[in-house]
């Protein structure tokens, strides 16, 4: 310890009270020490919000809507194309059988015709109406077949024009279907992030009970180790200890110091009278002149 050497005895024992408060009194504060918190990592998640939720039930059901409406137009258009088919081969048998009656009825004419010829009565009244029978008969026979075919092509027509539109229509007939399934989507979305919220809510609380639970500890430890260090060092120096740190060799050195500013004999009847040096001195105080190396106890310390 750094100190002036006193020239009274005030400054002396003032000075001695300094080294013993230094060395034996004085203690070291103590430190607050950080030890690291524990620091877990938490999950990270949040629920949709309406618009991302309509969003992806949307595009949960789409796909299967799509598909419902593709396999619907193909199904359209298969029966469209089998009822214009059957139409076209109603068509054709129609006119071939008008064409069949046509000419059966013009062969027959015509044969009538040449037999007539060949008797010189072609123009008479009996061949003309007989002519007239023939095409009375073609007639009626096309027109039977023409209200029989056109009926079943009508209806065919019918059937088609319905589908027709029907295919037309194809993307708006499962929209009402589509949205109810996108509704029922998106409150099973809804349903199923919620309870993952709710787990990630409980997992996480979970790490902040085992943080708290380890920040009591890292309270509980540092208390601990406050009152250890206390209990260690409010513990007495013992003489060696004192000797080795160099308190009786600042504490002599004080004395002597001032005590060379006296005589031999003044000094000598002083320090035999102060018995308070005893506390500073300990063992090594003595009734003799600490000056000139009267005090032979201290001489291995200073």
């Amino acid at each position: 310890m750094n100190f002036v050497l006193p020239n009274t005895k005030e400054e002396m024992y003032s000075t001695l009270q300094d080294i013993f408060h230094y060395y034996r009194t004085r203690r070291e504060e103590w430190e607050n020490i950080d030890l690291a918190p524990l620091e877990l990592d938490r999950l990270d998640y949040r629920t949709s919000t309406t618009m991302e939720l309509a969003t992806n039930a949307n595009k949960a059901v789409v796909a299967n809507h799509l598909r419902e409406i593709l396999k619907l137009k193909e199904d359209l258009e298969m029966q469209i194309a089998v009822k214009k088919a059957e139409k076209t081969s109603k068509e054709n048998s129609l006119e071939e059988a008008v064409s069949k009656i046509t000419k059966s009825y013009t062969s027959a004419k015509n044969e009538y015709i040449t037999w007539a010829d060949a008797r010189g009565m072609a123009s008479s009244e009996l061949v003309v109406k007989q002519l007239s029978e023939y095409e009375t008969k073609k007639t009626a026979e096309v027109n039977n077949l023409n209200s029989q075919f056109n009926a079943e092509i009508q209806t065919l027509g019918a059937q088609i024009t319905l589908l027709e539109q029907r295919l037309a229509n194809a993307n708006n007939v499962f929209n009402s279907i589509h949205e109810k399934e996108r509704i029922a989507k998106e409150m099973e979305i809804s349903l199923e992030e919620q309870k993952i919220a709710r787990e990630v809510f409980k997992y996480n609380n979970a790490l902040i009970e085992e943080e708290l639970k380890y920040s009591n500890k890292l309270i509980e430890t540092k208390a601990n180790l406050e009152v250890k260090y206390l209990q260690i060092n409010s513990n007495f120096f013992t003489k060696d200890q004192l000797i080795d740190m160099g308190y009786y060799s600042d504490a002599i050195k004080c004395v002597c110091g001032y005590y060379d500013t006296l005589n031999a004999l003044t000094a000598f009847q002083d320090i035999s009278a102060e018995q308070k040096l005893c506390v500073y001195l300990d063992d090594f105080y003595n009734r003799q002149d600490p000056r000139h190396h009267h005090l032979p106890e201290l001489l291995p310390y200073v």
